[in-house]
C-alpha cells in the first residue's frame, strides 16, 4: 500500500487533502500490522521473527515520514503509539504519542483505549479507568475495551460495575466466552 503511494505523487497528494481515505489506508496498514504482530513466534523460527522485526522498523519509517509531512496528523501518533507500545515496549513513548493523537483528535476510541492500557501497564489505574470509560461511552460496541475495563475494575474491587462490563463484552464477543 504505502509503495503504491510513494510511486504515484497523485495519490500521495490526493491522501494528504482527503482525511478520510487517509485514515482509510492508516487503518489498513495497522491492521495489517497488528496481525503480523499477533503471528510472531521469535522461538519457533528466528529467520522468520527478524523479518518481521524488519517489517516493523519500516512501519515505523513510514509513519515517521507520514508525520514529517503532516505534523497534526493523528492518526500517525496513534500508529507511532501502537508501534512503542507493542514492538519497542517504551509505554512511555507510547503514552506521550496517545495523547498527542488525542489533543488532535479526541474521538479516536482505539487512541484512548491503547491509552488507558498503557495507563494500566504504568500503574495508572484510576487514569486507565476513566480513559476506558470513556472509550466505552464513545463507542459501545468496543467490545475489547469492555473486557479490559472490566478486568481493571475487578482488580480494583469494584465487582458490580466490572460484572456489567464483562458481560457487556460478552454480548458483544459471545464466541469468546
Amino acid at each position: 500500500d504505502i509503495g503504491v503511494v510513494q510511486r504515484n505523487p497523485y495519490l500521495a497528494d490526493d491522501l494528504l487533502d482527503n482525511p478520510k481515505r487517509r485514515a482509510a489506508l492508516i487503518d489498513a496498514l495497522h491492521h495489517r500490522l497488528h496481525e503480523v504482530e499477533k503471528r510472531r513466534t521469535p522461538g519457533d523460527d528466528g529467520e522468520r521473527d527478524a523479518l518481521v522485526g524488519e517489517l516493523l522498523v519500516d512501519a515505523r519509517a513510514a509513519v515517521e515520514r507520514a508525520l514529517a509531512l503532516n505534523p497534526d496528523l493523528a492518526e500517525g501518533y496513534a500508529r507511532m503509539g501502537w508501534i512503542q507500545m507493542s514492538h519497542d515496549w517504551d509505554w512511555l513513548g507510547a503514552e506521550a504519542s496517545y495523547h498527542r493523537a488525542l489533543e488532535l483528535e479526541p474521538g479516536q476510541p482505539e487512541a484512548r483505549y491503547n491509552l488507558g492500557n498503557i495507563l494500566e501497564d504504568l500503574g495508572e489505574t484510576d487514569l486507565a479507568i476513566a480513559a476506558l470509560r470513556r472509550v466505552c461511552a464513545a463507542a459501545p460496541e468496543f467490545a475489547d475495551a469492555h473486557y479490559n475495563l472490566g478486568l481493571l475494575l475487578a482488580r480494583v474491587g469494584r465487582a458490580t460495575q466490572a460484572k456489567r462490563h464483562l458481560e457487556r463484552y460478552l454480548e458483544l464477543d459471545p464466541d469468546s466466552a
